[in-house]
C-alpha cells in the first residue's frame, strides 16, 4: 500500500514494539525512554517549550511527565517566571536510568541499523529528516 500515514504508523509500531521489549531490560518503555532524553535535552525548560520543541500536544506531554515524576524520574516545579508556568527538570535517578537505557538504545539501535542495512539505515534517517523539516514548522501542524 502506498500510503504515507499507513505505513509511517506501522513501522512506528513496529519499532515501537523493539524498543519497548529492549528497554524492558533498563525498567522503562520506548516511550518512557524518548520522553526522558528529550527532559534531560532540555533540562529546565517550560512544559510549554518542551511540548513546542518536541511537536507534542501540552496536556498529552503532562499526562506522560506524570508518569515519569511518580517514578522520581524528573521534578515538575513552578517556575520563577510570569504566567504559572511549570519547569521540568531530571533527578539523578531519571540520570541514572537514562544512562543505563543508553545502553539498550544503543543495542537496538545497531540492530536495525544491522537488520536494515547501513545504506537503506542512513536514506531512512535522510528520508525522515526531509518529512520533518518540511512539515514540523508549517502551521497546520502544530499540535495546539
Amino acid at each position: 500500500m502506498a500510503c504515507t500515514f499507513f505505513n509511517t504508523r506501522k513501522s512506528s509500531r513496529i519499532l515501537s514494539r523493539l524498543y519497548d521489549r529492549a528497554f524492558t531490560r533498563a525498567g522503562i518503555k520506548g516511550t518512557q525512554f524518548s520522553l526522558l532524553a528529550t527532559v534531560c535535552y532540555y533540562n529546565g525548560q517550560t512544559i510549554t517549550s518542551i511540548a513546542h520543541q518536541a511537536i507534542i500536544d501540552r496536556t498529552t506531554l503532562s499526562r506522560n511527565l506524570a508518569v515519569l515524576e511518580k517514578q522520581g524520574l524528573i521534578i515538575v516545579r513552578d517556575s520563577e517566571d510570569p504566567g504559572n508556568q511549570k519547569k521540568v527538570e531530571i533527578t539523578h535517578a531519571g540520570e541514572a536510568v537514562l544512562e543505563k537505557s543508553l545502553e539498550v538504545w544503543q543495542e537496538i539501535h545497531e540492530t536495525i541499523q544491522d537488520r536494515m542495512g547501513p545504506q537503506n539505515w542512513r536514506q531512512l534517517i535522510r528520508l525522515l529528516l526531509t518529512l520533518q523539516r518540511e512539515f514540523e514548522h508549517s502551521d497546520d501542524m502544530q499540535p495546539w
